[in-house]
């Protein structure tokens, strides 16, 4: 009795998917999302680490800048 024999009618993958399912990408609904706000996510993504190094800087005067506006 050869493996097909076996197996019986199932496909090559069928083993594979039933254990790990494919990735199938899910198309968004709606309108893609705009240029503006894709400008806006690549800033925030790429200044994010220059804002954390000002906090760190700025930390021990923030309390005092605080206080100075009140």
């Amino acid at each position: 009795m050869s493996y097909k024999e076996q197996a019986g009618s199932v496909t090559p993958s069928a083993g594979y998917d039933a254990f790990m399912p494919r990735m199938r990408l899910s198309v968004p609904r709606g309108d893609p999302p705009s240029f503006i706000s894709c400008v806006l996510f690549s800033v925030l993504i790429l200044f994010f680490p220059f804002f954390y190094v000002f906090y760190f800087i700025l930390s021990p005067h923030l309390m005092d800048i605080l206080f100075y506006f009140i």
